[in-house]
Order: structure tokens, then C-alpha cells, then sequence
């Protein structure tokens, strides 16, 4: 009987095509999920002054996502600012090396100095590696690091400083999967006191400089984004020590429903500090506080000033509240007192130097009476004037001063922001500024027509988070 050639030998073919299909699965798993990773920011020099990192690949920053962000007239208007003046330099180089820039997914530009600056991006795989040696990127100098980095800096000095400093590679564990901001901006205190010419720069400067009034942090900025919003998350590169800090979390379940504006303090004296040494904050609350006086003949700077903290303020439409403790409420009815008092005045004699006799009006607190009644579980205390509606209401240690007392009614303040620990659970929240695109009157920026809500919150971590939502 004639043996086949593939009775013969079958097996051992298998055991060979099985050999050679493993150690082509463990070559394409080792340059997907092992290869050893070098990370670009280990290339920063340690003195650099501000860095932004960008990551466009499709896990950090998904296509839709791009294009759903850009379509959004404030973010493109922003993005196109950046790239024209950060990348000016850059759009000088020949067509082949602009290429290279546009291939790589995870890139970082830095500012040493206003003088000195530098690109490190990750190049996409080997072959590029060889078209990288070929190119002039003319101005720049050039250095491929461990065959995976290219490092460009207008300075040969910096360049020196870039890769000789000693980088650790870590490997990629089978089958994870990071999900990271695609924008990380990192700056130190030094970055705050020094002068750029770059107009970009310079405002973004401008923005950050109440940081330096409040501790010589260096620090990072994380941005991020959904279909719907997008998100800056600033923390101090190490958290600040806190404890027994208030938080306005415990106010949240006393608010108005759905309120337009929203604005919590548990530190007056800070911001008393900011509306000094602030002039962006100065302007803005001017004239927020001119508009509530001249529309409800409410200053909230006054009251401020005489208050205890936590306080915080919301308004629905036409209708303000104030939300503070019970320590409060006797300078709270003093004010209200005073308010109402100029309608019904006493007269008063007085007779002038020269002898001449005239009528002084003079408030009358008698006149004030307060109409009580209960509202679930708390006692208001309305003036008995059914034509004004201002008036107070009072529960447990808390405290409520309103325009309309009698339209009493809670909602649970809902955020889209909120600020976590590294361990996943909510930090205190220090301050609370949210505002939505209805309350056109304060106009803080042009730009914020374009989205429907913003909200400010900060810990007493020194963790601040913008969201904005359109």
C-alpha cells in the first residue's frame, strides 16, 4: 500500500505552518502591544514654560468628535487661532516635512522661553523614520530619538537639552486601551511673569494671572470633549492640603428650578482679593452688579461685604435668591428693612442753621411688619404689602432672602461638572459660577453666544473645571 505524501508528512507541514503563523501573531503583537514605548513628554526640558500636548488618533479624539467640535464657530475660531499663531513657524517648512507634522497622532510644542521653542511628536512607524533622515526642516534642528521620536527645536542648545536627558521605556499591556484629553496644556509659574510677543500667548497669560496671586503652582490643563460639550480641567501639579473646608454640595437641594445664573461662595475674603488684583473679574462683576441694582435694587457687593460665608446666589427670569446660614439673617432683614423702609417714610421737623424749617424724611422700620406663614418646612416672613414680594424664609440653619418669597419652591441643582479624587470620589466644592446663554445682559464673552450653558467650579484642591455645553 502507497503512503501519500501528505500521510507522510501532513503532520509535520501543520506543525510548521502553525510555528510560522504564531511567530508572525507574536511579531504583530509585539509592534502593536509590546514594542517597547517611549514617552514624548520625558523630552520636555525641565525648565520649559508651557507645553501643549495634542493627541488626534481615533480613541483620544474620534473623526465625529473632530468634526462635531470644529462645527462649532467658538472652537474652530479658537482651534484656527492657535494653529496660526503657535504653528506659524512651522507653516514655513517645505511641503515634505509639513507631511510629517500632519501624520503624527500624539504631538507636543513648547515655549522654554519667549526666544526658544520646540516640536517632539511620535513618528507614525519605520518607514517614515527613513524619510524623516532625508528632510531638511529648515530653522529647525532635528534629532530621531530610539527610532520613535522626532525632536525639532529653533535652538541646538535646546535640542542638546531635549535628548540628553535619560528616557525609560515602558511596554504596552495586551489589550488596553488608554482614553485620554486630546489637549493637555502644561505650564509653570514661570510662564505667568514672563512677556510674549505672540498675541495668543499673551492673552492666554492674561487669563491665567489670578494663579500667581494664589499660590507659585505650576500647573496642567486638560481638555476634553464629548458630542455636546467640551471640557477644561485645570489642577495644580500637587494638589493643596485642605480640611474642614465647606462644601456646596449640601447647599444644592434648595435651589430654584432650572435656575439661568448661579453663582456659590464659601471664601468672600478670596474674592475680595480677585476684585482687587483682577481686573478681567473687576469689570465683570461691575457690571453684573450694576445690572441687578439698576433692574431689582439688589447689590450684591454690599451685601457681600457684611455676610458670612457660604452664600449663594441664583436667578430664574426676574427672580433672585440668596442662599446662605442662619448667621446671616439678621443683616439680611436689616437690609430688607432698610429697602422697604423709603416707601414709608416718617416726617420729621428740622430747623436749618439759619432758622429756616423744613420736613426730613426718615425710614421707618415700625412701619415694617412681617406677614409669617409656612411653606412645608419653612417659616417665611413676608412684608404685608401685597404689591412687594420680598421677604425671607428660614429652616434649620439655613436661611432664604428673595424678591418673591411667596412663589417658594425647590429643585436639586443639577451640574454637569463636578471635580473627583483620584480615588473616584466627588471633591468639596469651593466656588460655583454657572451661567446660561439667555442671560445675555452680562455678556462676558462673544465667544459664549455659541454655547448654551458654562459652568465654573472649583475645589479646595486647587482643581478648577470649565464645561461648556452647546
Amino acid at each position: 500500500m502507497t503512503i501519500s505524501f501528505w500521510q507522510k508528512n501532513g503532520a509535520k507541514i501543520i506543525i510548521v505552518f502553525l510555528i510560522i503563523t504564531g511567530l508572525v501573531a507574536s511579531w504583530l503583537m509585539y509592534q502593536r502591544y509590546l514594542r517597547p514605548q517611549y514617552e514624548l513628554t520625558q523630552l520636555l526640558p525641565k525648565n520649559y514654560q508651557i507645553s501643549f500636548e495634542y493627541k488626534s488618533d481615533r480613541f483620544s479624539f474620534p473623526k465625529l468628535q473632530q468634526e462635531k467640535i470644529l462645527g462649532n464657530p467658538a472652537l474652530a475660531g479658537i482651534y484656527s487661532g492657535i494653529s496660526k499663531d503657535l504653528y506659524y513657524e512651522f507653516n514655513k517648512l517645505n511641503k515634505e516635512a509639513q507631511e510629517i507634522l500632519n501624520q503624527s497622532k500624539h504631538t507636543i510644542f513648547f515655549y522654554q522661553d519667549p526666544e526658544k521653542y520646540g516640536l517632539i511628536l511620535k513618528i507614525p512607524n519605520k518607514k517614515t523614520v527613513e524619510k524623516i533622515k532625508q528632510i531638511n526642516f529648515a530653522g529647525f534642528n532635528k534629532r530621531i530619538v530610539k527610532e520613535q521620536i522626532l525632536a525639532l527645536a529653533n535652538d541646538q542648545e535646546l535640542l542638546n537639552q531635549m535628548v540628553s536627558q535619560k528616557i525609560s521605556a515602558t511596554s504596552i499591556p495586551y489589550l488596553s486601551l488608554t482614553i485620554s484629553p486630546w489637549l493637555k496644556i502644561s505650564f509653570q509659574n514661570s510662564f505667568l511673569n514672563s512677556s510674549y510677543p505672540n498675541q495668543t500667548l499673551s492673552q492666554f497669560q492674561k487669563t491665567l494671572q489670578p494663579l500667581q496671586f494664589a499660590t507659585p503652582a505650576d500647573y496642567l490643563m486638560e481638555i476634553d470633549s464629548d458630542a455636546y460639550s467640551i471640557t477644561l480641567a485645570l489642577k495644580p501639579a500637587e494638589p493643596f492640603s485642605y480640611e474642614n473646608k465647606t462644601n456646596l454640595w449640601h447647599y444644592f437641594d434648595f435651589f430654584q428650578t432650572n435656575p439661568d445664573l448661579v453663582i456659590g461662595l464659601t471664601d468672600l475674603e478670596d474674592l475680595k482679593f480677585q476684585l482687587e488684583n483682577n481686573e478681567n473679574l473687576k469689570n465683570l462683576w461691575q457690571k453684573f452688579d450694576s445690572h441687578l441694582w439698576i433692574s431689582r435694587q439688589l447689590s450684591l457687593s454690599n451685601l457681600l461685604k457684611q455676610l458670612v460665608p457660604p452664600v449663594v446666589f441664583s436667578l430664574k427670569g426676574d427672580k433672585w435668591q440668596i442662599l446662605t446660614v442662619k448667621e446671616n439673617k439678621i443683616v439680611l432683614e436689616y437690609y430688607l428693612k432698610s429697602y422697604l423702609a423709603q416707601f414709608r417714610p416718617k416726617e420729621s421737623l428740622k430747623i436749618l442753621p439759619d432758622g429756616t424749617r423744613t420736613t426730613e424724611f426718615i425710614a421707618d422700620f415700625s412701619k415694617i411688619n412681617w406677614q409669617e406663614s409656612q411653606v412645608g418646612s419653612w417659616q417665611t416672613f413676608q412684608y404685608d404689602n401685597s404689591g412687594n414680594k420680598n421677604g425671607l424664609a428660614e429652616k434649620d440653619d439655613l436661611v432664604i432672602f428673595s424678591n418673591k418669597i411667596d412663589q417658594l419652591g425647590f429643585d436639586k441643582l443639577s451640574l454637569s461638572c463636578s471635580i473627583i479624587d483620584k480615588n473616584g470620589a466627588k471633591l468639596p466644592l469651593e466656588t460655583v459660577f454657572s451661567l446660561k446663554s439667555v442671560v445675555s445682559w452680562l455678556n462676558i464673552s462673544e465667544e459664549l453666544i455659541n454655547f448654551d450653558e458654562m459652568t465654573i467650579i472649583s475645589a479646595p484642591d486647587g482643581q478648577i473645571r470649565t464645561c461648556l455645553e452647546f
